[in-house]
């Protein structure tokens, strides 16, 4: 899986720029915005055609390892619900992934890196990502994928309810955002944790003025559930 990422990159940064009127502390001036839209726009054709091909090419790995969800972000992909440990080396090689290193950045930030677990129910999550400076998707590419049932394509999967259900049923509570992640259980807690600690939120909800406990009970429930969704708590 080798994805491009040098026009997608410069495409976002340039977008970012006119965006946020440059980076300057006084903004761009309209000659400094309408050369960067020119930029843009010689940018866009390949940046999207890019982007889509690693989109298919993303697509072809999770087929080949029959991997049933894909999640793809501008800097992140996750391939979650598989029932067998696939290696990271299975998806992209050290090669594919050593193109992505940036020696502009910190040593330990110059490219994508790979994050492997299993969930308590014994589904795997592979997920590669981390902090570096390239992009390989643009946000027409990103979103929540599912196989269809022969097995032949997947679909965008745009309902959040049906997103955070089966990242639940999986083992995993899921990370808020567009489209929802696979988070760290350190961040959230597992399943169980969760159940608990909901559980024990809404028998002390009404205690909070008076009790301590139920008054961090339910700080550490609304803390939690600002970041992470599960059924009931989307």
């Amino acid at each position: 899986m080798h994805l491009e990422f040098n026009e997608i990159t410069q495409y976002q940064s340039v977008k970012t720029r006119i965006k946020n009127n440059g980076y300057s502390r006084y903004g761009m001036n309209q000659d400094d915005v309408s050369g960067l839209r020119v930029q843009m726009f010689t940018l866009e054709k390949i940046a999207k055609e890019q982007s889509q091909i690693n989109l298919e090419q993303i697509f072809q790995k999770a087929k080949l390892y029959k991997i049933p969800t894909v999640i793809v972000k501008p800097q992140t992909i996750q391939f979650v619900g598989h029932a067998t440990y696939i290696r990271a080396s299975s998806i992209a090689n050290d090669d594919e992934i050593a193109h992505f290193k940036d020696d502009t950045i910190s040593r330990w930030a110059n490219g994508p890196r790979w994050r492997d677990e299993m969930s308590r129910k014994g589904y795997y999550l592979l997920e590669l990502g981390g902090y570096f400076s390239q992009f390989w998707a643009l946000n027409e590419q990103c979103g929540y994928y599912q196989i269809n049932h022969l097995g032949t394509d997947f679909i965008k999967v745009t309902n959040r309810k049906t997103q955070i259900q089966q990242l639940w049923d999986w083992g995993w509570p899921a990370r808020r955002g567009r489209p929802v992640t696979v988070g760290h259980e350190r961040h959230s807690g597992n399943c169980q944790e969760i159940e608990w600690l909901t559980e024990m939120a809404a028998q002390m909800w009404s205690r909070q003025r008076e009790s301590e406990v139920a008054k961090r009970a339910c700080s550490n429930f609304r803390s939690i559930n600002k970041e992470y969704a599960w059924p009931g708590n989307w």
